[in-house]
């Protein structure tokens, strides 16, 4: 073997035809001829590239166009490389396009390789080793150490934005693998990066690990375009302080202690979520909208959607309901009724049709009454309480006819309950979709138009639950959803903006008895009162699904409330 190229291995083609007939009948097919491992070896080095066994190859009937999300979802082709000699190897894996591809756009391919997927195009175009190949990309890169394997899943589909031009085109490529010896001391270090947004603030912590009895002795990082490194020393964390969170570029560089470097760029971006046609930003700290799994295997299919809730102290949440048009930041102006309600978020409800459904939920920031009864049993469909908001509140305090309109009164209302105050608010939010309700279960455990008081209307005005409560707890621990019981005030007061300095009702049976229900106390924990006891009151409602927020100027604080809009 000549010297020169005795530290360079090919090893491993795999085959992959995809042929595009049309955006609706294209046939995609990946063959895969190898089956055995490759295995080559010189006297100071040795890599092997084996097949999973299980592989079946990566076939597609009729491929068209699709999502990344779809794309990810397909069935992966796998194959493991491994260093089976006690040096260090480098490798790179290319995707060399055969000569006979004539397909014109690689930006028609979508590719996902190491947990990363990406445009083929998009890759940087390497020389290629192939005596039938055009053109060569590098799909990734790496280090091996001694006896180190690493496992890979390949996925390529039609990518979404497709230009239909390609209809009818081939694409005929090959992976190849190379493989380097790389002496100890040469071996640069592996690097990882995470990025967290919160508010303007991106914070970026690093990992660095040298190999051998080398050592991490200076951490880099930059921002977006920004030529220079800043020297963070020792330090493996740094703050970025942005005008716009919104998409940005972290770079991280990492040095060794024999002046060996690493690189890695991450990106970050504001997620949002459009609730009632408004795109507001999803947050993991601070005071916002959180995105909020119900992972509990008691639930049922419907209720483990993730839902949005805002949650913390000063949270713009804020919207214009039952008010007249005009309103300001005043209570009241000029003589106009001016209401502010809050938004809980966007949660799941099951409707009339017995579907499940995500709608917009709100609660009057200010108590109706201090001071109002639920009734002499904890049976919501008979309540007194349900009876004042459903009837006299809507006839004569909830003037607003645009408002009353928006209310959806398709909703059936879980009205479960549990037995002990000791409760968590994941357990909680499951216990109010179950069965248990007053003693020995007998009341209703949904409320609906089904089972309204005879000779009433329904116009589905309730209260907040206990697990709202609870989801509404912002801070750095959030501690009171899944760490702490609903009765620890200290936990579940702090940075709750659902917190009021009284005791305030919900809609929940304590169903250890026929006579108690969950309140909120003045000390912001959960408690069960009797349902004959004076609290504060702040009428619930789910909003209907043509209900949106309009006029974009508006951001949710309580200056600039949202403001709602019925539409056809």
């Amino acid at each position: 073997m000549d010297k020169r190229k005795r530290n360079i291995i090919f090893i491993g083609i795999l085959v992959l035809v995809l042929s595009v007939i049309s955006f609706t009948y294209a046939i995609w097919s990946a063959f895969f001829e190898q089956k055995d491992p490759n295995l080559l070896a010189t006297s100071c080095f040795q890599l092997s590239f084996k097949e999973d066994e299980n592989n079946n190859g990566i076939t597609l009937q009729k491929a068209h166009p699709i999502t990344e999300e779809e794309g990810l979802q397909l069935d992966p082709y796998k194959f493991t490389i491994t260093n089976n000699c006690q040096d260090y190897a480098s490798y790179e894996i290319h995707l060399e396009i055969d000569e006979e591809s004539n397909l014109s756009d690689y930006n028609a391919v979508h590719v996902s390789l190491d947990q990363e997927s990406f445009i083929l195009g998009s890759k940087q175009v390497v020389t290629t080793t192939l005596e039938n190949a055009t053109t060569a990309y590098s799909l990734t890169k790496g280090y091996l150490n001694k006896g180190e394997s690493k496992d890979f899943e390949l996925r390529m589909w039609i990518d979404e934005d497709a230009d239909a031009s390609i209809a009818g085109q081939q694409f005929l490529s090959q992976v190849t693998l190379t493989a380097s010896y790389l002496e100890e001391e040469k071996v640069p270090p592996t690097v990882d990066l995470e990025l967290a947004l919160c508010g303007n603030t991106i914070t970026a912590t690093g990992r660095g690990e040298a190999s051998g009895n080398k050592s991490i002795t200076k951490y880099e990082f930059r921002l977006d375009d920004a030529k220079e490194w800043e020297n963070n020393s020792g330090n493996n964390t740094k703050e970025f302080t942005v005008d716009d969170p919104q998409k940005h570029t972290v770079g991280m560089k990492v040095t060794d202690s024999n002046g060996i470097t690493s690189e890695v760029t991450k990106e970050i971006q504001q997620e949002t979520v459009n609730i009632y046609g408004k795109d507001i930003p999803v947050t993991s700290c601070g005071d916002g909208l959180y995105e909020v799994e119900h992972n509990d295997s008691t639930l049922e299919e419907g209720w483990k959607t993730e839902e949005y809730r805002y949650a913390g102290t000063n949270v713009n949440n804020y919207v214009w309901f039952n008010s007249d048009e005009g309103c300001t930041s005043e209570d009241s102006t000029d003589g106009k009724h001016c209401e502010k309600w809050r938004i809980i978020g966007l949660v799941n409800v099951k409707t009339s049709s017995n579907k499940t459904e995500q709608r917009l939920k709100i609660i009057r920031d200010e108590p109706l009454k201090d001071t109002m009864k639920w009734d002499n049993k904890n049976d919501w469909t008979k309540a007194s309480l349900m009876t004042e908001l459903n009837e006299n509140y809507y006839r004569n305090t909830l003037t607003d006819t645009a408002s009353k309109g928006m209310i959806a009164e398709d909703i059936i209302w879980n009205i479960g309950g549990w037995n002990t105050i000791v409760v968590k608010t994941v357990a909680m939010y499951g216990y109010e979709r179950g069965t248990k309700t007053g003693n020995n279960n007998e009341y209703p455990n949904e409320w609906s138009k089904d089972n309204t008081v005879e000779g009433t209307e329904y116009h589905s005005i309730g209260l907040m639950y206990p697990s709202d409560y609870g989801y509404a707890v912002g801070g750095e621990s959030r501690s009171c959803i899944d760490g702490t019981n609903l009765d620890d005030y200290s936990s579940c007061k702090t940075n709750n903006w659902l917190a009021l300095e009284s005791n305030e009702w919900t809609i929940s049976p304590n169903s250890s008895g026929s006579s108690f229900v969950f309140d909120v106390n003045a000390y912001g924990a959960l408690y069960a009162n009797l349902a004959t006891n004076f609290n504060a009151v702040r009428p619930v409602v789910y909003l209907s699904s043509k209900a949106k927020i309009v006029n974009n100027d508006n951001d949710g604080s309580y200056e600039n409330p949202y403001e709602l809009e019925l539409t056809e």
